[in-house]
């Protein structure tokens, strides 16, 4: 039983949107689920085999496995591991900085829209970044980072006004479970 809390740690940081999806009833096995639109649409296309499974094995043997590894040969710290490694997986992710400048014009207000949006990327991926090098050197295994990893990409990032504005009478319930 130890050896599965730690794969239920990132599920807990995400109480919140949990609990907004199951009041909005679409958790598995409630009115507004399907099994053919939720999950095998979802995760057997390309897309999804990459987003939810190639995705999150490869970044986090790379940057989880090998620069953690690398940091710990060199003698660093564990605060030094988990705070300086994840720099270069938000960092692997500003490349798609250079995708939305493309997609919304080559111009100033494409560059501008690219830079924030880099910027947030960056901070998010690097925050997620911290938690699973957490993870990885707490429990000395890639796939707790791995089964956090494939569940963010399912969970996306939490929308808390919408959720808030769709259950007004239940805010307080949402922010006490906010990750």
């Amino acid at each position: 039983m130890d050896s599965l809390y730690p794969h239920l740690v990132t599920p807990v940081l995400f109480i919140g949107p949990l609990y907004a999806m199951f009041l909005r009833q679409e958790l598995p096995l409630q009115a507004h689920w399907s099994f053919h639109e939720d999950v095998i649409s979802k995760f057997l296309s390309w897309q999804g085999i990459r987003n939810y499974l190639l995705g999150p094995i490869t970044e986090e043997v790379v940057f989880r496995a090998c620069v953690i590894a690398v940091y710990h040969m060199s003698g660093a710290s564990t605060k030094r591991m988990i705070f300086l490694g994840p720099l270069s997986f938000g960092l692997a992710h500003v490349h798609h900085a250079w995708d939305t400048f493309n997609r919304y014009g080559r111009n100033a207000s494409a560059a501008k829209r690219a830079i924030i949006m880099s910027l947030f990327q960056l901070s998010y991926t690097t925050l997620f970044g911290f938690h699973c090098s957490y993870l990885f050197l707490r429990t000395g295994s890639i796939y707790p980072p791995i089964t956090a990893h494939i569940f963010c990409n399912i969970m996306g990032l939490p929308g808390f006004i919408g959720d808030v504005k769709d259950f007004p009478s239940r805010r307080i319930g949402q922010f006490c479970l906010l990750p």
